[in-house]
């Protein structure tokens, strides 16, 4: 079935609505990863619950720490489990100071 001039024009103008709507779209989603990386770039990331002070990261916890940083982690705060923990953490904390912050406690499960 041939398709009229008026079908033609009228998908024309559908389609370049849609061209429109899409620069529309592909701009503000531009401004919105725009923001977003500088959101990102001024945020400080934390972890707010790790136990590298545990004794099964000993043979791993300075690459563990180095990878962390890499990926962009600046703090990390270390509850600790009971007081058999604590000399763990502590002489982590004391190790690293600038990154770390110990957190006194007991686990639930101690």
């Amino acid at each position: 079935m041939p398709v009229s001039g008026k079908n033609i024009k009228f998908t024309s103008i559908i389609a370049w609505k849609l061209k429109i709507e899409t620069v529309k779209f592909n701009s503000n989603l531009r401004w919105l990863l725009v923001v977003f990386q500088l959101v990102l770039h001024l945020m400080t990331l934390i972890d707010t619950h790790i136990h590298l002070y545990a004794e099964e990261y000993n043979n791993d916890r300075e690459s563990l720490i180095n990878a962390a940083l890499d990926a962009g982690i600046e703090q990390f705060l270390m509850p600790n489990i009971d007081s058999d923990s604590l000399e763990g953490m502590l002489k982590l904390w004391d190790r690293r100071k600038d990154r770390f912050r110990p957190m006194f406690g007991l686990h639930p499960c101690s």
